[in-house]
């Protein structure tokens, strides 16, 4: 959020920037400025561009509130957003952070020694050309923006603006030039060739929660596709055109049927989960059922339509005409066919967040046993071995809760009129996102009974002796078995069926050695029994 601040925050202070006077230039000298994309490293993870002026004078755009949005500028900002030209901008592989440049074209000269004060460092002139000139910002020092031209600005992150200034840049490229070559007004591409290998991870992190029926198709669209190319033309009978490329016409007809059964896959798993929910729901009405049925079987005649897009050589093409754009009814459709994999992302994102929080208890844990020597006893206790609060409780400190871990009485039980204020505060670590539970039950437990878990004393690393790999520590149950985030209460292996402690679709765990992984119903009862143990000596494949 804060990086999404920044580039906003820049874009504003550019546009403040355009006073558009004569006598406030600094600049004389009419520098040409780079050819268009000619300053595009081609190693770019993504490319676009804007034409503001053919924005502007696409009728499909005629109903935009362009003079309020120009007086509101003028008065708030100085500025007239009728100068701006074009904006072409790249992003490049995250290293860590993302890396982003903008290439800002003006049809009037202007100087960014006018740039607001405050906000900004004071000018400054490159040490290998004399003619560049910089400005940073004072509260994110990675941001930066040049000028050379008088109608022309850099603004981005300081390593893409170095290598968009860099002599020895190499521009342009196939990739590039997808977005070069394209007379739209507005164009974007994603080049998949260098994302592949991260995609492939990703989809491997989530093997477990992808319906096998879909692994297959997915691979096979990460391996097919090089890149995706979004472009708004101001023809009204070609408004919308998206696109993908393989590497030539074969590909391309195996991506086309590749998608279609992911489509019609996604849009069978949505239904039949959304079909299976409303009879569980009393609160649906029988006649919102059928309505609701309804709706889904003519969605799915939209679906099974395999003329949404066409083939053109080593282009898989989806195109719309403007009216199209606005017509309610394909508006309808187009809703019908994002919903799987909305739904699809959302759940795989809470599923993600899920197993974040498996590995951040993990690492508190860690960080625990690094400071007393042994891991969290099963709880906090009086001197008797009375429990009195749990586990969770002793290791705030350890995940950046130190305030709350402070608020607690230690000596006092964990619903004594003090402590059971304190339920309502759970940090988000212990709530799974996709959990409708009441505030302050958690669903992450460790195991309790002879031999698993963390052992009423405090569990040691070399007590281990199974592996820390072999070994669970916290497992995400069913949320039937979730239970007060303070209280001294977890998965007592005696009392509950192992694969009860299960959720429907893979319960994430955290394992000993601070890795998180998923154990799914089709886990054999007597491996997750050996899981359980540190010292029982049972051989895990």
């Amino acid at each position: 959020m804060r990086r999404l601040l920044s580039i906003l925050g820049a874009l504003a202070i550019f546009q403040i920037g355009f006073l558009f006077q004569t006598g406030s230039l600094l600049i004389a000298q009419q520098i040409a400025p780079p050819e268009r994309f000619g300053d595009i490293p081609s190693d770019s993870i993504g490319a676009f561009s804007l034409d503001f002026g053919k924005m502007r004078s696409n009728k499909d755009f005629e109903l935009w509130p362009w003079e309020v949005l120009d007086i509101a500028a003028k008065e708030q900002l100085g500025i007239q957003l009728d100068q701006i030209e074009a904006i072409d901008g790249m992003v490049l592989m995250p290293s860590p952070d993302p890396e982003f440049g903008l290439s800002i074209r003006t049809k009037v000269p202007f100087d960014i020694a006018d740039l607001p004060d405050p906000l900004l460092t004071p000018v400054e002139r490159a040490a290998k050309d004399a003619q560049m000139r910089f400005r940073d910002f004072a509260d994110n020092p990675l941001m930066r923006v040049m000028q050379r031209e008088p109608q022309r600005v850099l603004l981005g992150t300081q390593g893409a603006l170095r290598r968009m200034t860099s002599t020895r840049l190499q521009p342009g490229g196939e990739f590039i030039g997808l977005v070069q070559k394209s007379p739209a007004m507005f164009k974007m591409a994603i080049n998949l060739q260098s994302l592949r290998d991260l995609a492939s991870a990703l989809v491997l992190t989530e093997e477990l929660q992808i319906p096998p029926e879909l692994n297959e198709d997915i691979e096979q669209i990460i391996d097919l596709t090089d890149n995706v190319l979004v472009e708004f033309y101001r023809d009204p009978a070609n408004a919308l055109r998206a696109s993908l490329g393989t590497s030539g016409a074969d590909k391309t007809e195996l991506l086309s049927k590749s998608l279609l059964r992911i489509r019609r896959q996604l849009t069978d798993l949505v239904m039949e989960q959304t079909t299976q929910e409303m009879q569980l729901d009393d609160s649906v009405s029988t006649e919102m059922k059928q309505a609701i049925r309804s709706y889904m079987n003519r969605i799915r005649k939209y679906i099974d339509n395999e003329a949404m897009w066409s083939i053109q050589e080593d282009r898989l093409v989806m195109q719309f005409e403007s009216s199209m754009l606005v017509n309610y009814q394909i508006i309808g459709v187009l809703s019908g066919l994002l919903l799987p994999a909305v739904q699809a992302a959302r759940e795989s994102a809470r599923r993600m967040q899920s197993l974040n929080n498996v590995r951040q208890i993990m690492l508190s844990m860690h960080n625990y046993h690094d400071a007393n020597g042994k891991f969290p006893a099963q709880a906090i206790a009086q001197g008797d071995g009375d429990p009195l609060l749990s586990w969770r409780v002793a290791i705030l400190p350890y995940l950046g809760e130190q305030a709350l871990y402070n608020q607690f009485h230690l000596d006092e039980p964990w619903d004594s009129d003090h402590n059971i204020k304190l339920l309502e505060k759970m940090p988000e670590v212990f709530r799974n996102p996709s959990d409708l539970l009441e505030a302050g039950i958690t669903t992450y437990l460790v195991p309790l009974g002879k031999g698993v878990g963390l052992s009423s004393e405090g569990l040691k690393m070399r007590d281990i002796t199974d592996g820390t790999s072999n070994t669970l520590a916290v497992l995400d149950v069913d949320p039937e078995l979730g239970v007060p985030w303070t209280k001294p209460d977890d998965l007592d292996i005696r009392q509950n069926d192992w694969l009860d402690w299960l959720r429907a679709e893979g319960s994430n765990a955290g394992f000993f050695d601070g890795s998180a992984r998923v154990i799914d119903l089709e886990t054999d009862p007597q491996m997750l029994g050996a899981l359980m143990t540190y010292a029982g000596g049972e051989v895990v494949p």
